[in-house]
């Protein structure tokens, strides 16, 4: 966020397609450290893969995962790979798919 003010501080009101850059960075870091080594956007499903043997080493973040996963199974479900697919019940646009995105990374990150 401090980039974003210093950006602001120097050129301004940022252009959109920056803008977006810059929280798809943020997305990428956060992500990235909750473990996750890919993340695959096809229509409106995401799918999110995890560092190898993530689980076994992170039980706090598998709980918050499973939690997840159970309070709305329609929408999130883990597969036999370790990987974590993610529905929207919404159309994904540019916006809100970052949104999202911050939604799921806050609800399986261990305290």
């Amino acid at each position: 966020e401090k980039l974003e003010e210093e950006l602001f501080d120097i050129y301004g009101e940022l252009p959109k397609e920056v803008s977006n850059l810059i929280n798809i960075i943020k997305v990428r870091i956060r992500f990235n450290k909750l473990g996750a080594k890919k993340i695959k956007k096809v229509n409106d499903e995401i799918t999110i893969n995890f560092e190898d043997n993530f689980f076994q080493s992170n039980e706090k973040s598998l709980t918050k995962i499973l939690d997840l996963i159970t309070s709305r199974p329609k929408y999130f479900n883990l597969n036999n790979k370790g990987e974590l697919k993610c529905r929207s019940k919404e159309n994904l646009t540019e916006n809100n798919f970052i949104t999202y995105m911050l939604y799921i990374a806050e609800n399986i990150k261990a305290c």
